[in-house]
């Protein structure tokens, strides 16, 4: 636009209508942003502005930008009449219509759009055919083919803890850089050599780390022109993988969701929800599991789920665990990527465990996934030994179970006995009330209503009924203490030679493996006051309150002490509550420490002769 159009008359500040302008653009009261500056440009404010008031700013700030003067539509706003005098010519739209006002507009932001357009005509045209490209949540490979030819050269994507690919022609990755760039300790690499005349730039996508890393690959250096389609396939490839990241969380929920079905028993259940989803696939199908249960700082969960989903991928299933500061992490047995190669699940987890001083992590055995909620159970178990391990890990050893320790085909044929009038239910009544009365034994019954997603008055009934149905009071405490050891045999399910005999729960306990594993179980806690605190602890009902007032010590030294041995035992002794007692029932742990104290004659009075001649 050469000069100001005809239909306008000057009404205010100095100047004249011959003036050179570059435009008519829109201004709002507030400052007077414009892509390209105000300079020589006439700004144009509609009459509501008037209501607003601040019309000397708004003059001040189109002087101070360089605008050429202001268009409004007449009358002109007294307001506006006054702060331009002097100052900004003000020219009235007396003769002309509202509609071509509009048009000047259009005109004006047509001309800008214009130029960028011009501006960026190559860019915009890479990032069409690149996002044309990213058809999937895991197809890139079309997007580094395109960037491949592009630069002449090589275009592979690294992702975080998988094996490096094998690229041919001599190019040599260099895996230390890849590495740094994936845990954030630089954002990119330029002009990294690699082999014979490679040349590497590297570049991470995505804000936090770990990160995948686009590594590209010339020979002979890297000209100006060859980086400008580089620019283009990071932006693209940064958000795919923000949009895998957010799909990764949102399958966090439904891990979580699975897992707590085949914590249940219900496998099959499990497989038929994973499946359409492409849930762990391989761990859903696989023959044996494996648990392992992280414990990390209070807030930090969500942050560590996001980021071993990211590294594990489909190898494992992880999950937040019903704790706050939980994950649980399941995967096949053996490990697809040879764990013993430093690549599989447990390498990655440990090399996260040296990165980060605050986690802690316990392991399971294998196990088929029906029996997942004894895995987890036994890495729970192994947890609580992991904060004084080398490393802070430790894996489940399965000498410290009574049921393993018990004479195997006189014990499996008491546990037949004890829980033969279950046999009469339902199959599918006896699986889930036994599972889930399993499971109250040992974590309590809030923590179980809260992992399998029913009320605790739920858990409850069950677990009464299955004491009922085996002559048992749940209430008592000696009767939970057999009910629970039956049930823990019968989980084994070890093949042993047919036994004819009958022994009771007394004779049992009387064996001489059960007396090693007595011995062994106290001997953890041997040394200062650790096992008179638990005992004392375990004769006062699990009341610390009580305790404390026995041995004359303050309540916080009593959890210490309780603490402390639930790490040395390996053994979950404080439900979640932190109380242990009265409604929540004391979980397994202490079953195992009473059972163990009676064997070596220290036993507080909670198994009775009633109970040992079950």
């Amino acid at each position: 636009m050469n000069r100001p159009p005809g239909g306008l008359r000057l009404v205010a500040g100095e100047g004249e209508l011959g003036r050179m302008v570059a435009g008519v653009w829109p201004v709002e009261i507030g400052a007077p942003v414009r892509p390209g500056g105000w300079t020589d440009v006439l700004a144009l404010v509609g009459q509501s502005a008037a209501a607003a008031g601040g019309w000397a700013d708004l003059v001040g700030q189109l002087v101070r930008s360089g605008a050429a003067g202001v268009v409004t539509a007449a009358p002109a706003a007294d307001g506006l009449l006054s702060a331009a005098l002097g100052r900004l010519p003000v020219l009235e739209a007396r003769e002309c219509s509202g509609a071509w006002l509009a048009q000047l507009v259009s005109d004006a932001r047509e001309a800008e759009a214009g130029r960028v357009a011009r501006a960026a005509a190559g860019e915009a045209e890479r990032l069409r055919v690149l996002l044309g490209l990213v058809s999937g949540r895991e197809d890139t490979v079309g997007v580094l083919r395109w960037l491949a030819g592009a630069v002449d050269g090589r275009a592979v994507l690294v992702v975080p803890d998988r094996r490096v690919p094998v690229v041919r022609g001599g190019l040599v990755l260099p895996e230390a850089r890849i590495a740094a760039v994936a845990e954030g300790v630089s954002a990119a690499v330029a002009e990294v050599p690699a082999g014979e005349d490679w040349v590497v730039r590297l570049y991470g996508l995505g804000p936090r780390p770990p990160r995948d890393v686009l590594v590209v690959a010339r020979r002979g250096g890297w000209p100006p022109g060859a980086v400008e389609p580089v620019a283009a396939a990071v932006r693209v490839l940064t958000g795919w993988a923000a949009q895998r990241r957010a799909a990764e969380a949102d399958r966090a929920h439904l891990g979580a969701a699975v897992l707590e079905m085949l914590t249940a028993g219900q496998v099959e259940a499990a497989r038929r929800a994973a499946g359409p989803l492409g849930l762990s696939p391989a761990v859903l199908a696989a023959r044996e599991v494996r648990v392992r249960v992280l414990s990390t700082r209070t807030g930090r969960r969500d942050a560590l789920v996001a980021e071993l989903q990211h590294r594990l991928g489909e190898r494992a299933l992880v999950a937040p665990g019903s704790a706050g500061d939980r994950v649980v992490v399941l995967h096949p047995v053996p490990d697809p990527e040879g764990e013993e190669e430093g690549e599989g699940v447990g390498g990655v987890l440990c090399r996260v465990l040296d990165r980060d001083a605050g986690l802690c992590l316990g392991a399971g055995r294998p196990v088929p996934p029906e029996a997942v909620a004894a895995g987890r159970s036994e890495a729970e178990r192994a947890l609580s030994a992991a904060v004084d391990a080398p490393g802070r890990w430790a894996t489940y050893t399965p000498v410290v179970d009574i049921a393993s320790a018990l004479p195997g085909a006189p014990a499996h044929r008491w546990a037949r006995s004890v829980l033969a009038p279950l046999e009469e239910w339902p199959r599918e009544r006896r699986v889930s009330f036994a599972l889930t009365t399993r499971l109250a034994l040992a974590y309590g019954p809030g923590e179980v209503a809260r992992r399998l997603g029913v009320d605790r008055d739920t858990v409850g009934n069950r677990a009464w009924a299955v004491a009922s149905a085996a002559g048992l009071d749940w209430s008592d405490p000696g009767d939970r203490i057999v009910l629970d050891v039956a049930l823990r045999v019968r989980e084994l399910r070890l093949r042993t030679l047919p036994y004819t005999g009958s022994l009771t729960f007394g004779d049992l306990l009387s064996t001489g493996p059960v007396a090693e594993w007595a011995v062994g179980l106290l001997g953890r806690l041997a040394g200062g006051d650790l096992l008179d605190v638990v005992l004392a602890w375990i004769g006062c009902g699990t009341d610390t309150v009580r305790t404390a007032a026995r041995l004359g010590m303050d309540v916080k030294t009593v959890r210490a002490r309780l603490h402390r041995a639930e790490e040395l035992a390996q053994r979950t002794l404080i439900t979640p509550s932190g109380r242990g007692a009265a409604r929540d029932r004391p979980p397994a742990g202490v079953h195992d420490l009473v059972l163990a104290a009676y064997v070596t004659g220290r036993a507080p009075t909670v198994l009775t002769p009633r109970h040992l001649h079950h």
